[in-house]
């Protein structure tokens, strides 16, 4: 087993322990979450779905007693994606909406509308996170703030760049790895974190870090238009 998958069982565990202690609080808490580009580059989507099936899949067969549960905002794009892989290898999904349904529905193309209703179905459980009529993006932003509260491993599709796009990729990482904030100065195009030890590879291509004793930041390179 690579030392990254142990230590991203490492934190499952931990995750569920705290899980059952304060069972009645967080219902819908897992130990991982997922963001990620809305225009993934359709030239790249073949190997990142390999990709991330090879990952979850492998995460989910270390766990034979323990299913593993993704939150997931399941907007356009990587979420869709990621929950897609994640109950194809056998993962509970858990939806966490950044609005109710009839509003967050605007943000879909015709195809990608489709494919949430279909997954929504198939989620153990959903909770909005803004109530209605909250503007675009403070409900992104929210939803990014809520990741960090629930999640203990973030997985990120993600091409590597800095963005200031309030409730974006980049700005749910910069979230998620306070007080870090390794982000924008520390990252470049070719994938790589400079912060010495904290650099190593569960699958080619992808790193993990550990950001603290409890979280994981789990980076997956990928294009985007």
């Amino acid at each position: 087993m690579s030392s990254h998958l142990a230590t991203i069982l490492k934190i499952f565990f931990m995750a569920y322990k705290l899980q059952t202690t304060k069972s009645g609080k967080v219902f819908l808490r897992g130990p991982f979450a997922v963001t990620g580009h809305l225009n993934l580059h359709p030239d790249n989507l073949i190997k990142l779905r390999s990709t991330l099936y090879s990952l979850l899949s492998r995460i989910a067969n270390s766990l034979p007693l323990r299913k593993p549960a993704l939150i997931s905002g399941l907007a356009e794009g990587a979420d869709l994606l990621v929950a897609e892989e994640a109950l194809r290898a056998g993962w509970f999904v858990d939806a966490a909406l950044a609005l109710p349904v009839d509003e967050l529905i605007d943000d879909y193309s015709i195809e990608g509308r489709d494919c949430f209703f279909r997954l929504l179905r198939l989620c153990r459980n959903v909770v909005v996170v803004s109530e209605a009529h909250v503007l675009r993006p403070d409900c992104y932003v929210r939803i990014s703030e809520y990741l960090r509260e629930v999640a203990f491993s973030l997985f990120a599709v993600w091409d590597g760049f800095a963005s200031d796009l309030p409730g974006g990729t980049a700005d749910t990482i910069r979230i998620f790895t306070q007080p870090m904030e390794f982000l924008p100065e520390h990252y470049d195009e070719r994938w790589g974190l400079e912060i010495g030890d904290m650099r190593d590879r569960c699958l080619a291509g992808i790193n993990c870090f550990q950001i603290d004793q409890q979280r994981t930041l789990i980076h997956i390179p990928a294009r985007r238009l």
